[in-house]
């Protein structure tokens, strides 16, 4: 008398193997694809750059935050944070925004800004630095109205 465990031989296990490890390749090369016409579609869009308060993170999948963030004008709005690792954001923070479609790109709370200006301002004072100097120094962290903004503040702090 035999028992039979399995009716399918081992020869057919050994054959399905490569079909399953093709399926599991072409699933993650359609999920790789869709990320990237993702993030592509918020590319296009331009780059909005507001005044926000972080109300809370709604969920984190991965490296892949979501967050409901305020503006100043009440006006509330879902957006996500694909660089989790390297963009910390709290609930509470205040702070200017940059963000494209649904995808923030950087934020910057106000106690940075705050930094930049009494760092600016220092060098101001030492005399080591220009007012182009300045400008750039700002700029490349700051939106322009808030340039303007950390150069008053750095001037004023300074004389």
């Amino acid at each position: 008398m035999t028992i039979r465990v399995s009716r399918y031989n081992m020869d057919d296990l050994i054959a399905l193997f490569p079909v399953l490890f093709g399926i599991l390749i072409a699933m993650a090369i359609l999920a790789w694809v869709a990320v990237y016409f993702v993030k592509r579609m918020d590319n296009n869009k331009p780059l909005i750059t507001r005044r926000v308060k972080i109300l809370e993170k709604i969920y984190s999948l991965g490296e892949i935050e979501w967050y409901v963030v305020e503006f100043e004008n009440g006006e509330r709005l879902k957006l996500r944070n694909l660089n989790a690792h390297k963009m910390i954001l709290s609930a509470g923070d205040v702070g200017i925004l940059r963000y494209k479609g649904m995808t923030i790109d950087t934020f910057i709370v106000f106690l940075q800004m705050m930094t930049i200006a009494l760092l600016v301002s220092q060098q101001l004072a030492l005399g080591n630095l220009s007012d182009r100097d300045i400008f750039l120094l700002c700029y490349g962290v700051l939106s322009e109205v808030e340039t303007l903004r950390c150069e008053t503040v750095a001037t004023n702090i300074c004389y």
